[in-house]
């Protein structure tokens, strides 16, 4: 991490309550730096509450934001992108919902990739792992990235297929924080997408993760 831009991104983010105020905050400055800087009367305009305006005016450090700082700054390939950002997906900017920034490790240019979804039962029949699997690879070697969830079952079988081509290409969109790949089955899977995909995730490292973050990482 080596940006004032990326230290007061985390600010913003950690400034917790309603998403909405702090999307309009960020989309009506350029930048997070410049909209931290802006102060309280462009945090109250943009709607944010007593509370999210006094994380941002504290001077300490939140605990949180030295832990994701840490994480940042523990790795390569590890970024955290927020909605104001050119590399911050297109299509998932248009959405009401977007988060308002995705954490990353591995080559987060893939976001951008022509890409196909590969995702089904945890549960599944071996004729289905086989079939995602095969699948897979034939979209990895005609070029294309393979996203899945990193789930049991259909998800970890289209994440192998990807992989087993030369240069295959495949992203991981977790329900979980970025440093706690669920199941914990799948975390040297996950590894491997990192070092030569990318994994990504909504929820920051040490995050608690619940069954409605599973389904929203969908969208």
């Amino acid at each position: 991490m080596d940006s004032a831009d990326t230290l007061a991104l985390l600010r913003l983010l950690d400034a917790g309550g309603r998403s909405e105020p702090r999307r309009r905050l960020l989309r009506g400055h350029d930048g997070a730096g410049a909209a931290l800087a802006a102060g309280r009367p462009a945090w109250r305009g943009a709607g944010l509450d007593a509370a999210q305006q006094a994380a941002l005016a504290s001077r300490v450090e939140p605990p949180a934001v030295t832990r994701w700082r840490r994480w940042l700054e523990g790795g390569p390939g590890r970024r955290v992108i927020g909605l104001h950002e050119p590399d911050y997906p297109s299509l998932l900017r248009r959405l009401g919902s977007a988060p308002l920034a995705l954490w990353v490790e591995g080559d987060a240019d893939l976001l951008w990739h022509p890409a196909i979804a590969v995702v089904g039962s945890r549960a599944a029949s071996a004729g289905g792992l086989r079939n995602a699997f095969e699948f897979s690879r034939a979209f990895a070697a005609a070029g294309m990235a393979v996203t899945s969830g990193l789930a049991a079952g259909i998800d970890a079988a289209a994440h192998e297929g990807a992989l087993a081509v030369a240069g295959g290409r495949t992203v991981a969109v977790l329900g979980t924080a970025i440093d706690r790949p669920w199941p914990p089955g799948n975390a040297a899977l996950c590894r491997r997408i990192a070092a030569s995909g990318a994994v990504a995730s909504e929820l920051p490292p040490g995050a608690a993760c619940s069954r409605g973050t599973f389904p929203i990482r969908n969208r």
